[in-house]
């Protein structure tokens, strides 16, 4: 059986050996060849195992026409998918949820907020300049830690950082995943009706929610304002979450103190955009998740997913 692999071009990381080495035999994985005829390559087409590509007009239908049973991505954002277009074309749509990342999500955002609270940015342009003994930084123990979102990655981030003295507080919406925070010692203010309360209160503020229409610009000029002129923000989910803009301008204002970012309203970040000269910022080039260990628990996952469909059965993850 067929399945195709889209993947960004040039993408050299291991997602397709993993998916290939957890679909095991039975199977003959093709990659996408961009710039060629999408309708020729989804032909006698299982499934198309996705990367994480912006699909372009006219492959839904064609992936229908070809009789394609399930779009599987290997990853946990969908935000770049129309989703009512799959629904219309009968296609089903899975993605590889939180727990698969939140381990690689929660590490790199303790590691953005180590970055930037010990002016990690500041103490390489002095290193660099042959400037010693100059750069100050500060320490995590008796700050707050303020979690906007208690998915897996935001507990995972919570259960990394209980022996290092911070207090916790998050917001959710009730049910399990603010249940298991509370057991983790996370206080929880509540749901998204308590971001405000979250804001004013944390040293650190986290970002650890999907986009979605009504997490899209959440943090803004008025959310800022809310915050200490000593707090730092840590975003490793996506960046039109934060209004890129308004954040630019409470670190240049000193509305706050700094900010680590894996993720940005545009990607790649041009290289004019002035968060690269910004020496109370830490930046990474979208890669919280590109762990190798991340990899091979989507391509296992993923690969799950098309061994059911092949059996018949319904994939698991569907987020259509």
């Amino acid at each position: 059986m067929k399945v195709l692999y889209v993947g960004r071009p040039g993408d050299v990381t291991p997602g397709y050996h993993d998916f290939v080495a957890a679909l095991g035999a039975g199977f003959q994985v093709v990659r996408w060849v961009p710039g060629q005829p999408f309708a020729g390559q989804i032909q006698d087409t299982l499934a198309v195992a996705d990367e994480g590509i912006a699909p372009q007009p006219g492959m839904v239908p064609q992936a229908r026409e070809a009789g394609v049973k399930l779009w599987q991505l290997l990853l946990e954002g969908y935000d770049q998918l129309d989703l009512d277009l799959f629904k219309a074309n009968g296609i089903p749509v899975a993605n590889t949820p939180g727990q698969f990342s939140g381990r690689a999500l929660a590490e790199h955002a303790l590691m953005l907020m180590f970055c930037t609270v010990k002016g990690f940015t500041r103490s390489q342009q002095d290193l660099r300049a042959g400037v010693f003994y100059r750069s100050f930084g500060g320490e995590l123990d008796g700050r707050t830690l303020g979690l906007i979102g208690l998915g897996a990655s935001g507990r995972g981030l919570a259960q990394l950082c209980q022996p290092l003295g911070l207090h916790i507080v998050g917001i959710n919406p009730p049910g399990p995943a603010a249940d298991e925070a509370a057991r983790l010692g996370v206080e929880v203010l509540g749901g998204p009706d308590n971001l405000d309360e979250l804001l004013s209160r944390a040293d650190i503020v986290s970002v650890h929610v999907p986009l979605t229409p009504g997490t899209r610009d959440m943090i803004g000029p008025a959310q800022f304002g809310k915050m200490k002129p000593t707090a730092i923000l840590i975003n490793v989910a996506r960046g039109q979450i934060v209004d890129q803009g308004a954040l630019v301008d409470a670190l240049r204002s000193g509305q706050i103190a700094g900010a680590g970012l894996d993720v940005f309203a545009v990607e790649p970040l041009p290289l004019d955009d002035p968060l690269l000269s910004m020496d109370n910022v830490v930046l990474t080039p979208h890669v919280a998740a590109a762990t190798y260990e991340t990899s091979r628990r989507r391509a296992a996952a993923a690969a799950q997913n098309v061994q059911r469909v092949a059996q018949g059965d319904k994939p698991l993850y569907t987020v259509t």
